[in-house]
C-alpha cells in the first residue's frame, strides 16, 4: 500500500515538471548549488564576524545557533528566534526521511 502511495507521488513530480526536463532539472540544480554556496559562505563570514572569539569554540557544530544567541536584542527574542532555527532544522530533517522513504518505495515497485 506504501508503495503505490509514494510511487504515485513520484509519477505526479515527474508529470509536473515541464517539458524539457533534463533542461529543467539542470536549472534547478544550478539554482540549489548556488544558494548552498552562498549560504554557507555567508553563515560562516556572519559567524566570524558576530560570535566573540572566546565563545566561537561552542558553537562550532552549530554556527546557526550561535548567531542566533548573539544577535542584539532581549533575551527572549533571541531564545525565541534560537528556537525558529530549531523548528526549521527538524523540519528540513523530517523532509529528508520523507523524501528518502519515497525514494525507497518507487525503486522497490521498480523490482
Amino acid at each position: 500500500m506504501t508503495t503505490v502511495r509514494y510511487g504515485a507521488r513520484a509519477t505526479q513530480v515527474n508529470r509536473e515538471i515541464a517539458h524539457p526536463k533534463l533542461k529543467n532539472l539542470e536549472r534547478a540544480g544550478f539554482v540549489i548549488f548556488v544558494y548552498s554556496m552562498l549560504f554557507t559562505s555567508l553563515v560562516s563570514f556572519f559567524a566570524v564576524m558576530i560570535i566573540p572569539d572566546s565563545a566561537r569554540h561552542k558553537f562550532l557544530d552549530n554556527l546557526i545557533g550561535g548567531l542566533s544567541m548573539f544577535l542584539v536584542g532581549p533575551i527572549s527574542a533571541r531564545l525565541l528566534f534560537h528556537g525558529f532555527v530549531v523548528l526549521v532544522g527538524t523540519l528540513l530533517l523530517w523532509a529528508m526521511l520523507e523524501v528518502e522513504r519515497m525514494r525507497t518505495a518507487c525503486l522497490a515497485s521498480l523490482v
